[in-house]
């Protein structure tokens, strides 16, 4: 609100609330997007709909944040970022192989951790980033062998899905993986 009123914008409270929703808490983007309103708008009252309608989606609900969301245990975050997703529709096979890919790496560490096998290996084997190994590790030790498992037997029933082999709803069949990942339950979504 400050912000916004620093740049002449006198918005209004849901107007406050559709940008503070739009950025997630990210401020460049937020001083980004109070330039663009002031930009396009110009100085006096600005109201939610205007809001939406010229701020592009910041928070960039992509791939690698619904699957970081969902490892990080942020099931709310998860499940609103896979429902962007396919509000945008973005394309099942992406969505797929980036959670089938953390998975199945999440999968063997917890295996290698089971095993007293070197975790550290591994992690170069797969070439992870350094800034998301904390993130992998917690999220590895969070679940258990089994949800791991049942995580990695999910995304097969997704693949089949999605290239028809499966009934179901591709985009129930990943809620459904990303609430297992952020709680260790898996929430039965399928639909047919």
């Amino acid at each position: 609100d400050r912000r916004m009123r620093a740049r002449g914008l006198e918005p209004d409270p849901a107007a406050v609330r559709a940008l503070a929703g739009r950025i997630e808490g990210n401020l460049l983007a937020a001083a980004q997007e109070i330039e663009l309103i002031a930009l396009l708008c110009g100085p006096g009252p600005v109201g939610a709909s205007e809001v939406e309608e010229l701020v592009a989606d910041s928070a960039r609900f992509d791939v690698f944040r619904l699957v970081d969301a969902a490892l990080g245990g942020d099931a709310a975050r998860a499940l609103r970022i896979a429902r962007s997703l396919r509000a945008e529709g973005a394309p099942e096979p992406i969505v797929a192989w980036a959670l089938t890919r953390d998975v199945r790496l999440l999968y063997q560490l917890r295996e290698a951790l089971a095993t007293g096998a070197n975790q550290q290996a591994l992690l170069r084997k797969h070439r992870v980033w350094d800034s998301r190994k904390p993130l992998l590790d917690r999220a590895m030790r969070r679940l258990p062998l089994p949800a791991w498992r049942r995580a990695l037997a999910a995304c097969a029933r997704l693949d089949r899905t999605i290239k028809g082999l499966g009934r179901g709803d591709p985009w129930a069949e990943i809620e459904g993986i990303v609430v297992l990942l952020a709680t260790a339950e898996m929430r039965l979504t399928r639909a047919g």
